[in-house]
């Protein structure tokens, strides 16, 4: 490794350790509500990614280059996060919310995370053509909150399924503006 990467990741890791005490551990602890012995190695994943995110903005800045193991890194972060976040939960007892009830900040803060979590899934779609991509995003959010309603780790949800359906969407329109910007 050369001494310019040995820097750059020192220098991320200490960035990102601070972020991380400061703005990233409080976030989760104020939004996961899920099971108590998963919280240690839900940090431990997010401070390796957002290592990662900002070891790489760095190579980016400098070197303009992306390291793959790095990107390798974050998809593994990152569907490791979307289980955890999907599926483990504490057992839900009320399981259908079939349309929008009660758009509380709460509920508003859910929706945008949704959106927000699913716009990496719009990349793996990156090469399909739109009309595929739409139908495969709504099948695959229907998948998953099918998931949660039989597993009883989440609320079969109306919203979350438009959420995450234009998550991917955005996702993917958003990798087509970067790729007709730069090529």
């Amino acid at each position: 490794m050369k001494l310019k990467s040995i820097l750059s990741l020192l220098g991320s890791a200490v960035i990102s350790y601070v972020l991380f005490y400061f703005v990233t551990s409080e976030f989760i602890y104020r939004v996961y509500s899920g099971s108590s012995t998963l919280i240690i190695p839900i940090m431990i994943a997010l401070l390796i990614a957002q290592t990662a995110i900002i070891f790489m903005i760095i190579r980016l800045i400098t070197d303009k280059t992306v390291d793959r193991s790095c990107v390798s890194i974050l998809w593994i972060v990152y569907a490791f996060a979307m289980v955890v976040l999907l599926f483990a939960r504490p057992v839900i007892d009320y399981q259908a919310q079939p349309a929008i009830f009660g758009l509380n900040r709460q509920y508003m803060i859910q929706i945008l995370l949704n959106l927000i979590c699913f716009m990496p899934v719009g990349y793996l779609f990156r090469k399909q053509p739109r009309n595929r991509m739409i139908v495969i995003s709504i099948l695959l959010i229907l998948c998953v909150e099918t998931l949660q309603w039989i597993t009883h780790r989440g609320v079969f949800d109306v919203m979350d399924i438009i959420a995450g359906t234009l998550g991917i969407c955005a996702g993917y329109a958003l990798m087509h503006y970067i790729s007709s910007r730069t090529h």
